[in-house]
């Protein structure tokens, strides 16, 4: 097993576990919205609104981690699937 492999396998995991992570944060976000907005306790108020910014937080690093890596493929040309593009230094005629 070379380094291309083990980079392909971290790149599967992290694409099978993202849209996980992103349920739950999601899920979080809706929960601690109901917490502050069906609780009457001022405790439970506060814990609801920490679980809604832990919530959107986490969207938040999802998504700002994902424009990024997308900036740095479309910078140095990787394509979809992990392929890239061999340079080309074109010769005088």
């Amino acid at each position: 097993m070379d380094l291309f492999d083990v980079a392909h396998t971290i790149g599967q995991i992290v694409l099978q576990i993202t849209p996980i992570i992103a349920t739950f944060a999601l899920l979080g976000f809706f929960w601690g919205l109901a917490k502050l907005v069906f609780s009457k306790a001022d405790e439970q108020k506060k814990e609801g609104r920490s679980i809604m910014v832990w919530g959107i937080t986490a969207l938040f690093f999802l998504v700002t981690i994902w424009g990024v890596i997308n900036l740095l493929a479309g910078s140095f040309k990787i394509g979809v699937g992990g392929t890239i593009n061999e340079p080309h230094i074109p010769t005088p005629h």
